[in-house]
């Protein structure tokens, strides 16, 4: 009974503390990160490299509780590669920077998240719409084209 009752105390303690929450603050960068926001979910991109072609999938998360974007790159079911897109409030610009499964990596910024580019301008991204991305990336004398789609969720009813 003496149990009973330490537990009905503690529990009472516990009802009579105001509800505390645990949720994440807003990151500083929130409104720098609105634009980017369009980029969340799932987009199917197709590649092609000379005769050589392909597809991948590219899912777009927030994190580091919205401060920047996490970006897998899925080839066969395998997440190939992670990236990061953020606003970097030291160069006022956006940034996307990760590693390459080659061992090289991508780094590339943009003034306003419609046109980004690295800079000896090799890889050039463009933003079309809301729902659509182009690429294009220049390796020497071998060059790669991709064009990205979003999968929208269609309601069904």
């Amino acid at each position: 009974m003496l149990k009973i009752l330490k537990v009905s105390a503690i529990a009472a303690a516990l009802a009579a503390v105001p509800f505390l929450s645990y949720a994440s603050p807003a990151p500083p960068n929130q409104k720098e990160m609105a634009p980017l926001l369009y980029l969340i979910g799932t987009w199917n991109c197709r590649w092609q490299s000379g005769s050589h072609s392909g597809r991948e999938r590219q899912v777009f998360e927030p994190a580091f509780d919205g401060a920047w974007l996490e970006e897998k790159e899925i080839v066969s079911g395998q997440v190939r590669t992670v990236h990061y897109t953020g606003y970097d409030p030291a160069t006022k610009t956006f940034v996307h920077v990760g590693p390459d499964a080659d061992g090289t990596f991508e780094l590339a910024q943009s003034p306003d998240t419609i046109t980004w580019r690295s800079a000896d301008g090799s890889f050039v991204h463009t933003k079309v719409s809301d729902t659509k991305r182009t690429m294009t990336q220049t390796d020497g004398a071998q060059s790669v084209s991709m064009t990205c789609t979003k999968t929208v969720a269609r309601y069904t009813g």
